[in-house]
């Protein structure tokens, strides 16, 4: 499937398009593949059962690997790198 998506603080917003690949209930990936925002990235999700106390409970990992295009985005996200982890 596909997801249109928008990351930034405002004033400075920017929206791109992923490609969402799921092999549920264990695995989730998104990767942007119209090249405006981004030189690549690349999100990934691995569900795994959590305590065994809590039948609702999961262990997610989470990876997240890219760059942007522009050097001001990359400039941008530096400054704010903190809060967005």
């Amino acid at each position: 499937m596909k997801a249109y998506l928008e990351i930034g603080f405002p004033p400075v917003v920017e929206s791109y398009t992923s490609e969402i690949t799921l092999d549920r209930p264990y695995f989730t990936k998104a990767v942007c593949r119209d090249g405006k925002l981004f030189n690549y990235l690349t999100t990934t999700w691995k569900f795994n059962p959590g305590l065994k106390s809590n039948p609702y409970s999961a262990i997610i990992d989470f990876s997240v690997d890219f760059e942007f295009r522009s050097i001001f985005h990359s400039k941008l996200a530096n400054i704010f790198f903190d809060r967005l982890v």
